[in-house]
């Protein structure tokens, strides 16, 4: 490896031209530390150690590896019915999402100590091996449950692949470029999410089959692995401890109870009232274990009886930085801004207007690219005037009236008012969807930029997760209650088997008046997602100034933590 791609284990000052003085150096201080506050330097001479065309091959490498955990974050979504003519198990197909979406939350906070303590191309490498061993095991399914399994797998790679990037844009861009690359996780994020089920259905319709929604991550993984393998630069940020000292370093107790409190609260509010009655058996031993869990948790944290205190799972000294706590909210609450849309937009377009799944995908286009426009604007922006508080109240306000235009929609509104809609929520959410993760390093000393990161990537990958499965639960209790009084003489099933979608046997065996009947009860409950939206946004708007007058450290005189 040349000179030029390994200076970021242990930079110095005459590599970085800083005139800022460093933390001195003790005995706590790891070399990620020391990695972190040289990317932090604000001198006339910063720069980047890998530049020119190995950057811009690394930085398309990492994005497509977003691209595509983002990718299988939605693919299933069109390919339901086929998967279920293939396998069966109707009742086991919740599971496909929670399964992929559970490891992101259980393991983010682990996944970012970690990328701390070995060596980041090497681990980032085999989480994207990881998540392809996972998608060729989903491919190549003969059963629900391999599926499922492959599923897992993929997400535990996934989340490896999600907290790695935002490591790397973290640590190596120079501080006044970190928003911008940042910023790009967004959009790529945002249009891999939209093109899951555009992808995923055209496969399905295709003489291929759905079983290439997965084997398409093979290939992309073909192409850019030379690039991980060859140019991505290794950066052991613990290179100074053994093996066993960084095993050590491991909450291993803590990582077990919060794996348990994720499963048992994420399967609680996903199959509540779908899968499971509420006041059934399973419910109440699931809400039980996450009470247990969590004083479990919280107690683990307080003695921490088999690592050091700073080693702890969950940092908890965080939580007396009030600054961090509303970026945190702020982070969690994008996600409704962005995830509620995503998954309900093209809904609406199936039940209401009768489009098929592709063309209801693709009505989401215009709500993706101003995210990923405003994303992209705000990092730049921030990059070049350091003021980041204005993105979180600016962009939380139009959340707010996007979330509350989109709640008055029914069967009959005009599509364009539509677009509209979307189009400001879009641009609301693509405000501060990644601002936060962009100026960490601006409210944590350099030695908790790591831990602050992990925090930041765990609130969001929560947020990922608890949205959709909250407005799954929301839509079809409430959509199922809305129904039954509705429901046409004779009917005999399930109200919830007519949610499943606009393309179902169900659906189709309706006349076109019952079905327009239906599809306005069916919207009635669908928007009742966005309140979601509107108190999350509104929570966060009122938080905002609250950060005060908020400017990068880049445009700061320099001056020790």
């Amino acid at each position: 490896m040349s000179s030029q791609e390994k200076p970021v284990d242990a930079p110095s000052s005459s590599t970085t031209g800083n005139s800022q003085p460093a933390l001195p150096a003790d005995s706590t201080t790891t070399s990620a530390e020391n990695a972190v506050d040289a990317t932090d330097q604000t001198g006339p001479e910063e720069q980047r150690q890998i530049r020119g065309i190995k950057w811009a091959l690394t930085v398309g490498a990492i994005l497509s590896c977003v691209f595509l955990f983002a990718l299988d974050t939605t693919v299933v979504a069109d390919i339901q019915p086929n998967i279920i003519a293939s396998l069966g198990e109707f009742e086991k197909f919740p599971w496909l999402a929670t399964a992929y979406a559970l490891p992101a939350t259980a393991l983010a906070l682990i996944q970012s100590k970690v990328y701390g303590l070995f060596d980041l191309k090497w681990l980032y490498f085999t989480y994207v091996v990881l998540f392809e061993v996972g998608s060729a095991i989903s491919g190549a399914a003969p059963t629900m449950n391999s599926l499922i399994v492959g599923r897992a797998i993929a997400g535990i790679g996934g989340c490896g692949i999600y907290v790695g990037s935002l490591t790397f844009f973290t640590v190596v861009p120079t501080s006044k470029e970190r928003p911008i690359y940042v910023a790009l996780i967004s959009p790529v994020w945002g249009i891999g999410t939209v093109l899951g089920p555009v992808i995923g259905g055209g496969f399905a319709e295709s003489s291929v089959g759905w079983r290439w929604g997965f084997y398409i991550n093979l290939i992309i993984f073909a192409l850019v692995a030379p690039i991980l393998l060859f140019i991505l630069p290794s950066i052991n940020f613990g290179k100074d401890r053994s093996v066993k000292e960084r095993m050590n370093a491991i909450d291993w107790l803590g990582l077990t109870l919060w794996t348990g409190w994720c499963v048992s609260f994420f399967m609680a509010i996903t199959f509540g009232g779908t899968v499971f009655e509420w006041d059934s058996y399973s419910m109440i031993i699931l809400w039980v274990f996450v009470g247990v869990l969590s004083v479990a948790f919280i107690l683990s944290h307080k003695f921490f009886p088999f690592v050091s205190k700073e080693d702890r799972l969950y940092p908890s000294h965080l939580l007396r930085n009030f600054k961090l706590g509303i970026l945190q909210f702020a982070t969690f609450a994008a996600a409704s801004a962005v995830y509620i849309p995503i998954y309900y937009m093209p809904l609406y377009f199936q039940f209401a207007r009768g489009e098929s799944p592709v063309e209801a995908a693709i009505k989401l286009l215009p709500f993706v690219f101003m995210i990923a426009t405003v994303s992209i604007l705000s990092g730049w922006l921030i990059s070049k005037w350091g003021y980041y508080t204005p993105w979180f109240l600016i962009g939380s306000l139009l959340a707010v009236a996007g979330g509350a235009l989109m709640y008055t929609v029914s069967v009959d509104t005009d599509v364009s008012a539509i677009y509209g809609y979307s189009v400001l929520l879009g641009i609301g959410g693509g405000c501060f969807m990644l601002t936060a993760l962009g100026c960490v390093s601006d409210v944590v000393a350099p030695e908790d930029a790591f831990n602050a990161i992990g925090v930041l990537s765990l609130i969001q990958c929560i947020g990922i997760t608890f949205f959709p499965s909250a407005g799954g639960s929301i839509f079809q209790n409430l959509g199922a209650r809305y129904l039954a009084p509705v429901l046409p003489p004779g009917f005999t099933g399930d109200p919830k088997s007519i949610l499943a979608g606009a393309s179902s046997p169900v659906w189709r065996s309706f006349s076109a008046d019952v079905q327009a009947q239906l599809a306005a009860t069916i919207v009635e409950a669908m928007n009742k997602n966005y309140i979601m939206v509107i108190v999350a946004s509104g929570i966060t708007a009122l938080l905002s100034p609250l950060l005060g007058v908020c400017v990068s450290h880049a445009f700061e005189t320099p001056e020790v933590y």
